[in-house]
């Protein structure tokens, strides 16, 4: 958890400095689709807040588009056709495309379908970090160590 927000804030600080990708929504769409947890809820929020507070826009747009993407991931992860790991691509696209659908109509942005096409792209190596970090370096309160005899 202290490692996921440590990370968030430093793609925050990228991402409103000098990189154009929206680095947040990709670590966040990644671990959603990655793992299905109420900490993901957590995380996009305080990602939303993060961003709005350094992007100096209205602090509650990001953290609910945050949150409904986290949600529709949730949603398209139940799904049978994404147990490839190939589908993170799509699925990211058609997130990636709602958010600059929101950020059109709210912040008043244009749609890039370059900058779409290169977060979707970023995705994948994404997801695979995510699963290797989660599985690897994580403890999970189900894992239990058996004494051999």
């Amino acid at each position: 958890m202290k490692t996921f927000l440590f990370i968030l804030t430093l793609a925050a600080l990228f991402q409103t400095t000098f990189l154009p990708v929206n680095l947040c929504l990709i670590i966040i769409i990644t671990r959603s689709l990655a793992y299905e947890e109420p900490l993901n809820y957590y995380l996009a929020l305080y990602a939303g807040i993060i961003l709005g507070i350094l992007s100096s826009t209205n602090l509650g747009i990001y953290g609910i588009i945050f949150l409904a993407n986290v949600k529709l991931a949730h949603l398209l992860r139940k799904l049978p056709v994404t147990a490839n790991v190939f589908t993170v691509v799509v699925i990211s696209f058609v997130l990636f495309l709602l958010t600059a659908f929101l950020e059109m109509i709210f912040l008043k942005n244009s749609i890039n379908i370059q900058k779409i096409l290169i977060e979707s792209a970023i995705s994948l190596p994404m997801f695979i970090i995510i699963r290797i970090w989660e599985e690897r370096f994580i403890v999970r309160p189900n894992v239990k160590l058996k004494i051999r005899e």
